[in-house]
């Protein structure tokens, strides 16, 4: 087990809505693909629907916060110095 990759709450939200982006873009093109199988939309029209996909995905790819502050626990080997209550 190694014990030096642990995640933060933080960077486990990130991850989530990373991966949410992620399969909202893919779930979009799909069905973009779907609706030219269906004969409902042209190839010029799945071309546009493609593109603002990626330019959605994109500016929301560019909006998420990428910095997480340090976190707050003391290094290893310095005792915890507990105070009389």
């Amino acid at each position: 087990m190694n014990t030096k990759n642990f995640k933060t709450e933080q960077e486990k939200q990130h991850q989530d809505k990373l991966r949410s982006i992620i399969l909202q873009h893919c779930v979009q093109c799909h069905q973009q693909l779907d609706l030219l199988q269906l004969r409902l939309v042209n190839f010029d029209d799945l071309i546009t629907g493609v593109q603002n996909t990626i330019s959605m995905t994109t500016k929301q790819l560019s909006d998420l916060p990428t910095d997480f502050p340090a976190p707050t626990f003391e290094p290893a080997g310095t005792p915890t110095k507990l105070k009389k209550v």
